[in-house]
């Protein structure tokens, strides 16, 4: 796994990454037990695939088909602070292809 520092280093900072405009803000993880480095590495993969796959797909469109569908069915973002462009839930639940063959009754009027 890359540490931010080195990831920062290879993007390239000049077009719409105006780095004199950066602000980064760091998340936290959460679950029912403390994981490994390895299980934490991939919980971070999974979660920055989901942010770029909803905010930024065209800036990702050469890995759009390989999207790990299965594995981000159960990521769930919660974004409640200083969100600026970034949605303040996303669901894996709701970008995935879990919910497509699901069948939701019509309520009725009487």
């Amino acid at each position: 796994m890359k540490s931010y520092n080195v990831r920062l280093i290879q993007i390239d900072w000049t077009g719409p990454y105006l780095l004199k405009i950066l602000t980064i803000y760091a998340g936290r993880l959460s679950g029912e037990s403390v994981p490994n480095e390895s299980q934490r590495a991939n919980e971070i993969d999974l979660a920055e695939k989901l942010l770029i796959y909803v905010h930024k797909p065209a800036d990702n469109s050469k890995n759009l088909n390989n999207i790990p569908d299965q594995d981000l069915q159960d990521v769930h973002i919660l974004n409640w602070e200083s969100s600026r462009d970034l949605f303040p839930e996303i669901s894996g639940l709701r970008w995935t292809t879990r919910l497509d063959s699901s069948n939701y009754e019509v309520y009725s009027l009487k």
